[in-house]
Protein backbone atom coordinates (compact mmCIF):
# COMPACT_ATOMS: atom_id res chain seq x y z
CA UNK A 1 0.00 0.00 0.00
CA UNK A 2 1.32 3.45 -0.95
CA UNK A 3 1.01 6.07 1.77
CA UNK A 4 -0.36 9.35 0.50
CA UNK A 5 -0.21 12.70 2.23
CA UNK A 6 -2.23 15.80 1.40
CA UNK A 7 -0.43 18.03 -1.09
CA UNK A 8 -1.27 21.16 -2.97
CA UNK A 9 -0.67 21.35 -6.72
CA UNK A 10 1.56 24.32 -5.86
CA UNK A 11 3.04 25.04 -2.44
CA UNK A 12 1.81 27.98 -0.36
CA UNK A 13 4.82 30.29 -0.91
CA UNK A 14 4.47 30.01 -4.71
CA UNK A 15 0.65 30.17 -4.85
CA UNK A 16 0.82 33.99 -4.96
CA UNK A 17 2.18 33.65 -8.52
CA UNK A 18 -1.20 32.31 -9.68
CA UNK A 19 -3.51 35.02 -8.34
CA UNK A 20 -3.87 36.87 -11.62
CA UNK A 21 -4.97 36.00 -15.12
CA UNK A 22 -2.52 33.75 -16.89
CA UNK A 23 -2.02 36.14 -19.81
CA UNK A 24 -1.39 39.18 -17.58
CA UNK A 25 2.27 40.25 -17.84
CA UNK A 26 3.57 40.47 -14.29
CA UNK A 27 6.30 39.70 -11.85
CA UNK A 28 5.92 39.10 -8.15
CA UNK A 29 8.49 39.76 -5.45
CA UNK A 30 8.59 38.96 -1.76
CA UNK A 31 11.19 39.47 0.94
CA UNK A 32 13.38 36.60 2.08
CA UNK A 33 15.84 36.21 4.93
CA UNK A 34 18.53 37.68 2.63
CA UNK A 35 16.53 40.80 1.68
CA UNK A 36 18.29 43.95 2.84
CA UNK A 37 16.43 46.80 4.52
CA UNK A 38 17.38 49.02 1.58
CA UNK A 39 15.91 46.59 -0.98
CA UNK A 40 12.77 46.14 1.10
CA UNK A 41 12.31 49.91 1.29
CA UNK A 42 12.93 50.36 -2.45
CA UNK A 43 10.75 47.54 -3.77
CA UNK A 44 8.11 46.90 -1.10
CA UNK A 45 8.01 50.17 0.80
CA UNK A 46 6.20 50.49 4.12
CA UNK A 47 3.69 47.77 3.23
CA UNK A 48 3.30 44.73 5.47
CA UNK A 49 2.11 42.72 2.44
CA UNK A 50 3.57 39.24 2.03
CA UNK A 51 4.35 39.98 -1.63
CA UNK A 52 4.02 42.70 -4.25
CA UNK A 53 2.93 42.13 -7.84
CA UNK A 54 3.98 44.46 -10.64
CA UNK A 55 1.77 44.52 -13.76
CA UNK A 56 1.61 46.54 -16.96
CA UNK A 57 -0.56 49.63 -16.49
CA UNK A 58 -2.83 48.56 -19.36
CA UNK A 59 -3.93 45.60 -17.24
CA UNK A 60 -4.86 47.58 -14.12
CA UNK A 61 -8.62 47.83 -14.75
CA UNK A 62 -8.86 44.16 -15.75
CA UNK A 63 -7.02 43.06 -12.63
CA UNK A 64 -9.11 45.29 -10.38
CA UNK A 65 -12.35 44.03 -11.93
CA UNK A 66 -11.33 40.39 -12.08
CA UNK A 67 -12.61 37.46 -10.07
CA UNK A 68 -10.27 34.81 -8.75
CA UNK A 69 -11.42 31.20 -8.54
CA UNK A 70 -9.32 28.84 -6.47
CA UNK A 71 -9.98 25.17 -7.07
CA UNK A 72 -9.04 22.42 -4.69
CA UNK A 73 -8.39 19.04 -6.25
CA UNK A 74 -8.06 15.65 -4.54
CA UNK A 75 -4.39 15.32 -3.49
CA UNK A 76 -4.30 11.67 -4.56
CA UNK A 77 -4.56 12.78 -8.19
CA UNK A 78 -1.17 14.55 -8.12
CA UNK A 79 2.38 13.28 -8.17
CA UNK A 80 5.03 15.30 -6.33
CA UNK A 81 7.66 16.29 -8.92
CA UNK A 82 9.97 17.98 -6.39
CA UNK A 83 10.25 20.86 -8.88
CA UNK A 84 9.70 24.62 -8.37
CA UNK A 85 7.24 24.20 -5.53
CA UNK A 86 4.91 22.00 -7.59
Amino acid sequence: MVERTARLAIDQPHSILYLSRRECPRFVIWPTARTTDEDRSTWIGPSSARAVAFIESGWLDRVRGGVIHRYYMPPDTFEDTQDAGM
